[in-house]
């Protein structure tokens, strides 16, 4: 997979129709990206209270089984 660019902070704005994010936003974010018909993938993952706000190393994601997951999210 070739990765366009990488945003610490993604503005909405700039997502086009066709563009795959791939990421953890809040929910009202996602939901924005799909509405623009972006693909939205998430970057589930298994955090212990201890670990909440803290940068996780790749091999703390391994062990706890992260995963990407693609998901279509939709404001009612």
């Amino acid at each position: 997979m070739q990765i366009d660019r990488f945003e610490r902070h993604l503005d909405p704005s700039s997502i086009q129709s066709g563009d795959v994010v791939i990421g953890t936003l809040p929910i009202h974010l996602a939901a924005d990206i799909c509405q623009k018909g972006a693909k939205f993938y998430f970057l589930s993952v298994n955090v212990r209270a201890e670990q909440r706000g803290t940068e996780l190393t790749c091999e703390q994601l391994v062990e706890q089984g992260c995963s990407i997951e693609a998901f279509y999210i939709q404001k009612l």
